[in-house]
C-alpha cells in the first residue's frame, strides 16, 4: 500500500513565516524592486515547505518529509500511540492542530500534522492495529 497525506497547513504558522520577510517590506519606504525581491525571497521560501511537507506510508514504513530539510522513517509496526497535541515545538507540520506518534517502545516520538486524520489514523490502524489513538477525535476514538 502507497498512501500520500498532504500536511495541514495553518493560517498562524502561514503569518509567523511570512511576517518576519514581508514586514521590511511594509515599514521601509517603497522601493519596487526591494518588494519584487523581498517577495521572491519569500516564495523561494515558503515554497518547498508548502508544497513539499507531507507523510506517505509505504509499506509498513511512514516517511515524513518537511521541503529538503526533514526525512524521517519511521516503522509502523512500532508505533505504539498517536494522540493530539497543540505542543508548538518545532517539528515537520505546518498547523498547530497536530498530532504526535509515539514509537520505538516510547522512547521516540514525532509531531505531525496531517489534513485528513481520520484516514491517515486508519491507514496506520490498518498496518498495525495494537496502536492507541486518543484525542485525535471522537468518531476516530469510536471507530478504532
Amino acid at each position: 500500500m502507497r498512501k500520500t497525506y498532504q500536511s495541514k497547513v495553518g493560517l498562524i504558522l502561514c503569518a509567523a513565516i511570512a511576517l518576519p520577510i514581508l514586514l521590511p517590506l511594509i515599514i521601509t519606504p517603497f522601493d519596487p524592486n526591494g518588494l519584487i525581491v523581498g517577495l521572491i525571497l519569500a516564495s523561494v521560501i515558503a515554497l518547498p515547505f508548502l508544497f513539499g511537507t507531507h507523510y506517505r506510508i509505504q509499506g509498513h514504513v511512514l516517511e515524513i518529509r518537511c521541503a529538503f530539510i526533514i526525512r524521517i522513517d519511521v516503522d509502523i509496526l512500532r508505533i505504539t500511540r498517536v494522540s493530539k497535541t497543540r505542543n508548538p515545538i518545532s517539528a515537520p507540520a505546518l498547523s498547530l492542530d497536530r498530532m504526535e506518534i509515539i514509537y520505538g517502545n516510547g522512547l521516540r516520538h514525532v509531531i505531525i500534522s496531517p489534513k485528513d486524520k481520520m484516514g491517515f489514523v486508519h491507514s496506520l490502524k490498518a498496518i498495525n492495529d495494537r496502536i492507541t489513538v486518543s484525542g485525535v477525535s471522537d468518531q476516530a476514538s469510536s471507530i478504532l
